[in-house]
């Protein structure tokens, strides 16, 4: 490695040109002494040797980022699905929930109508039931006070009849 290097990529001020080892030795890279070359070319050996181990690093590092990435598009599409199919499944719940509250509201509709009926026929009932009780003591007021015939008690115990209903 004797090849020559120019003055001014050494900065150097001489035209004197150091040799390949003189260089390195220069530079405190390796002491000046005899096999210099050989140990330059075991280095390069090894630095290329270096390099192949480390493309070969390199190359299976950007496989493995390149499987990496691909399970990473996959996890994410396989997310995106699940969110897709659960806002699905919550907007579905949604649509019962509301289902379900419009049906609640008819049936408590329906119960408060059915009760006020039931109010009513109570009421109804009592109303006929006094109104039987005031037809009872009528009659036996109008016993006692005075004999009337058998058409007028008749007529009384119908409208005591009709009055139940």
């Amino acid at each position: 490695m004797d090849s020559q290097l120019g003055p001014s990529r050494l900065g150097a001020s001489s035209d004197r040109v150091p040799s390949g080892c003189a260089l390195a030795a220069s530079w405190g890279w390796m002491p000046e002494e005899d096999g210099c070359l050989e140990r330059l070319q075991e280095v390069l050996e090894r630095e290329r040797s270096l390099e192949v181990a480390l493309r070969q690093r390199l190359e299976c590092l950007e496989v493995e980022l390149q499987e990496v990435t691909e399970e990473g598009h996959t996890v994410r599409e396989q997310s995106q699905r699940r969110l897709a199919s659960a806002v699905a499944r919550g907007e579905e719940m949604s649509a019962v929930a509301a289902e379900l509250q419009t049906e609640l509201s008819t049936a408590r509709c329906t119960f408060e109508a059915r009760l006020a009926v039931n109010r009513g026929l109570q009421a109804q009932s009592k109303a006929s039931e006094d109104i039987e009780a005031l037809l009872g003591a009528q009659l036996k007021c109008l016993r006692s006070s005075s004999p009337f015939s058998d058409s007028l008690q008749g007529f009384l115990k119908v409208g005591l009849a009709r009055g139940a209903q």
